[in-house]
């Protein structure tokens, strides 16, 4: 929530929760604009702060303003470092996108919590100092998403069935499914959810496997029924993330791409040959043929599908139509 649209109490709980939190010294003018309200009012709510926490607020003259900061209080210490801090920040800078502004509030605020434990009290602002940051293109809004995306962690930790509406890509409808999720995931900055599609009229019985992307769903709600999904945890050691039938690949990459390709795992199986011109032929299973296309095709001209031949012919007829379509053009 945004501080503007805090009652006035919360400002002065928020005023506190940073300065305990953080460690770090802030001057009045910071601290007004932090929480967008006058110097006279941010003082009122220090002196409510000091009212209780007493000698632990602490003024100091700072040139022309006054700093205000928290001493630490007397509690156990534990075994928590500035350092492993930093490393919660690293995680949540690097991913926190993917996530509802309601939940990266709640990472905020968690990691804020954690930096009270730190052992030298005084260093925990010390923590704070991230330098990553996460650099995606097409970011999908989840903000609207909160309730689905809580569902759904709630239904996976308790077996729940879910009864969703889900518009597929190139559905001019939305249709319903009875859903049992296992696993949440994230792929190509997008999360997804991976379960077990259930009959409509016995829940009890399983018609497949299915992966859901969580933006594409239009309602959920989780109903008494349970149902306990086996482990899936093959899609892990495949390329892609919509399972469907199996298939072995190999494609050919010139030297140019060829650093590329071996720097990374693609398949848990997969198989890497050198030739001696520099180019390698990786071999690797695929969960399906569609995201297999649309890869071989990111890399152009440098990419030649060996095997199979439905796949080569896939990526053969893609071309025609892509040169048809820029037919005028290339003329």
């Amino acid at each position: 929530m945004p501080q503007e649209d805090l009652t006035p109490s919360e400002k002065t709980v928020a005023l506190f929760a940073l300065l305990l939190f953080t460690g770090k010294s802030y001057t009045l003018t910071e601290l007004s604009r932090k929480f967008a309200c006058a110097k006279s009012t941010t003082l009122r709510r220090l002196d409510a702060i000091e009212k209780w926490a007493g000698e632990r607020l602490i003024r100091e003259k700072n040139e022309n303003e006054i700093t205000f900061k928290l001493s630490a209080p007397d509690r156990p210490l534990i075994a928590l470092s500035p350092e492993q801090i930093r490393h919660l920040i690293m995680c949540r800078d690097m991913v926190a996108h993917l996530m509802p502004e309601s939940v990266r509030q709640e990472i905020n605020q968690t990691i804020g919590a954690a930096a009270s434990l730190v052992k030298d009290f005084d260093k925990r602002g010390e923590g704070f100092e991230s330098v990553c940051d996460a650099q995606v293109k097409g970011v999908i809004d989840y903000s609207g998403f909160d309730g689905i995306i809580k569902n759904l962690d709630s239904a996976i930790r308790s077996h729940k069935v879910c009864s969703l509406k889900y518009q597929a890509i190139g559905k001019s409808e939305p249709r319903e499914h009875q859903f049992a999720p296992a696993r949440l995931s994230s792929f190509r900055e997008s999360l997804y959810v991976h379960g077990v599609k259930l009959a409509t009229q016995d829940p009890g019985v399983e018609v497949g496997p299915m992966c859901l992307a969580v933006h594409r769903i239009q309602s959920l709600e989780i109903t008494g029924f349970t149902h306990v999904v086996a482990q899936l945890s093959e899609h892990q050691t495949r390329f892609g993330i919509m399972q469907q039938q199996p298939v072995r690949v190999a494609v050919l990459f010139d030297n140019f791409a060829a650093a590329y390709v071996m720097e990374r795992e693609w398949s848990s199986d997969q198989l890497i040959t050198t030739r001696e011109n520099g180019d390698v032929v990786l071999e690797f299973t695929a969960s399906n043929v569609e995201e297999v296309v649309s890869w071989v095709l990111s890399f152009g001209r440098r990419a030649k599908v060996l095997q199979p031949k439905e796949i080569r012919e896939r990526v053969r007829s893609e071309i025609v139509q892509m040169m048809a379509a820029y037919g005028e053009a290339v003329a």
